[in-house]
């Protein structure tokens, strides 16, 4: 149950970039791995059973990204081009 939770987390932690320390709120994913007791490998294995499930872009995903990522869309400048 832990290793689900665990994943879980992850994946919301991903979609809000919150392992990129360019930006605030920020933390290591070693922490989530730590809290749980869990190994990164199983997480992730999970995490991405978790996206496929729930249908999440690979990339990027405007549904589910902050004010801050949304206004600071890296794909907005490729669609200038």
């Amino acid at each position: 149950m832990a290793i689900w939770a665990a994943a879980a987390i992850y994946t919301v932690a991903t979609i809000y970039f919150l392992f990129d320390k360019s930006l605030e709120p920020h933390i290591p994913s070693s922490d989530i791995f730590n809290y749980f007791d869990t190994s990164s490998s199983k997480v992730s294995q999970k995490a991405a059973q978790i996206h496929t499930i729930l249908k999440f872009k690979q990339y990027w995903d405007s549904d589910f990204s902050t004010g801050h990522m949304q206004a600071n869309n890296p794909f907005d400048l490729m669609r200038l081009l």
